[in-house]
């Protein structure tokens, strides 16, 4: 496996792992390094679980003990990988993986699920790796790889704190792990706290601060003598829309409201009416 060291450190600390109802995923992930194949040749790879003997485990006093097991020793599922049937040439270019595979303790998950395998609470299991040469009759059996140390037992929970922390520095998966990293983005380190803190608090006195000037795109044009008030007015509403002041008009202006004229009332003259005596 290519991920051997792992594996072995785990082993040495009697490597639990853990069972969800919804299904869990294996972790050292599996990477097998396939050798000895005939490259011209079509071959198929499955993996299944399978039971080392038929004690079951408790732990106490701090030391896994044994007794027999009540469970019914089932029939491994195999598991194929996704890859199908390749030659052997692609089998042995790079390492395989079985990262799909996920162990759950409820059977009724293995329906529909084609990549889910049950396993028993406080059992030891042991990876098995086959490797079938396929042919248009028929498939053969050409290889079975079991690695000792690869070897695990099942439990709902961690019971070593020792297995706990390994797993839980080395999965990218681990909730643990994400934690920690999301606890690292969100403190800040000391230097850069520190310079935030001073740039925060650091504030000019009036006499040094800047005084903002005028961009000479937006100077305003110099008065003519064809400038009236009325066109000043516009200047001060249009020419500076993005809040830049008019240092012509600090206040605005105001144009005159002119003054209505009184309607002219026309008097109308009396008739004069003469009458014959």
């Amino acid at each position: 496996m290519s991920t051997d060291s792992l594996w072995r450190e785990c082993f040495a600390l009697e490597h639990e792992m853990i069972l969800t109802v919804s299904g869990r995923r294996i972790f050292p992930t599996l990477e097998f390094v396939i050798a000895g194949l005939n490259p011209s040749k079509t071959y198929s790879a499955c993996f299944h679980l399978e039971q080392v003997d038929d004690k079951r485990l408790r732990f106490t006093n701090k030391c896994w003990q044994e007794t027999l097991s009540t469970e019914t020793r089932e029939t491994p599922r195999k598991v194929w990988h996704q890859q199908g049937a390749q030659s052997g040439s692609e089998w042995m270019c790079r390492p395989i993986t079985f990262d799909h595979v996920r162990i759950t303790n409820k059977k009724s998950k293995e329906q529909g699920n084609a990549s889910y395998i049950h396993l028993h609470t406080q059992h030891r299991y042991i990876p098995v790796l086959q490797i079938f040469e396929c042919s248009p009759e028929s498939s053969s059996l050409v290889s079975v790889t079991k690695i000792a140390h690869s070897q695990f037992i099942t439990v709902t929970a961690y019971h070593k704190p020792e297995i706990n922390t390994l797993k839980t520095n080395n999965n990218p998966y681990s909730t643990g792990s994400r934690k920690d990293r999301k606890r690292d983005r969100l403190t800040p380190t000391s230097s850069s706290s520190s310079s935030v803190s001073s740039e925060a608090c650091v504030t000019p006195p009036p006499s040094k601060r800047p005084t903002p000037s005028l961009s000479p795109a937006f100077s305003p044009a110099p008065f003519t003598p064809d400038f009236n008030m009325l066109q000043a007015y516009f200047l001060s509403q249009y020419t500076f829309p993005m809040g830049f002041p008019n240092p012509y008009f600090s206040s605005p202006f105001m144009i005159p409201t002119p003054t209505p004229t009184p309607p002219k009332i026309v008097e109308e003259e009396e008739e004069l009416v003469v009458v014959d005596v």
